[in-house]
């Protein structure tokens, strides 16, 4: 028995490390946004991280459904909206200069 719940814990234990990782690029103009604070918002809840030199970021948000993706770039915050799963989720994004302020567009 004691085996038998060991095998399962093992099997089942890589799925749960990455429930609810968002994950994905953010770039201008086709080069990677590096040193971009981004925040993942569910609910009252925040969980932060930020981009890395190829413009990677990866944020791990417990909560689960719809959340706001905020991104604090050259003294602006751009905002959309991402869902949070059980599972990664990538979400890749430009940030597109538009009447003077930065958007946010999947890719």
């Amino acid at each position: 028995m004691k085996a038998f719940v060991l095998w399962c814990f093992a099997a089942f234990w890589p799925m749960s490390a990455f429930a609810g990782n968002i994950f994905g690029s953010l770039t201008e103009s086709k080069q990677p946004i590096k040193g971009a604070s981004v925040t993942v918002t569910c609910g009252s809840e925040n969980y932060e991280g930020g981009t890395d030199a190829d413009g990677a970021y990866s944020v791990r948000a417990e909560a689960t459904g719809r959340c706001t993706f905020s991104v604090n770039y050259k003294d602006q915050t751009v905002e959309t909206e991402v869902f949070s799963y059980n599972q990664p989720t990538r979400y890749d994004f430009d940030l597109v200069m538009e009447g003077g302020k930065y958007v946010l567009k999947k890719k």
